[in-house]
């Protein structure tokens, strides 16, 4: 039988490691590890790693879907910031 993967993290990069921190902790993730160039947040046993990017092309090209229980979608929409309010850095 084939061993069933557990668990995945992805990288992603970055314009701004601490704006891309404050954007995710508004959507309850917590810091795990936040250096100069890369950063760790955590939310119900996912987390989500960063690095620091100065090609504003490969963050805008980039991208990954997170599933969460039906039950939680109307509380998390209620609490989500809207993304035409989120500016990316150039």
């Amino acid at each position: 039988m084939t061993p069933r993967l557990r668990f995945a993290i992805p990288q992603f990069a970055s314009l701004d490691i601490g704006r891309t921190i404050a954007f995710f902790e508004r959507l309850q993730f917590r810091r795990v590890g936040a250096y100069p160039d890369y950063a760790i947040i955590e939310r119900n046993g996912v987390q989500l790693h960063f690095w620091l990017c100065k090609e504003p092309r490969i963050p805008k090209e980039t991208g990954c879907r997170i599933a969460r229980p039906r039950e939680s979608m109307a509380s998390l929409r209620s609490s989500t910031p809207k993304v035409s309010s989120i500016r990316t850095a150039a």
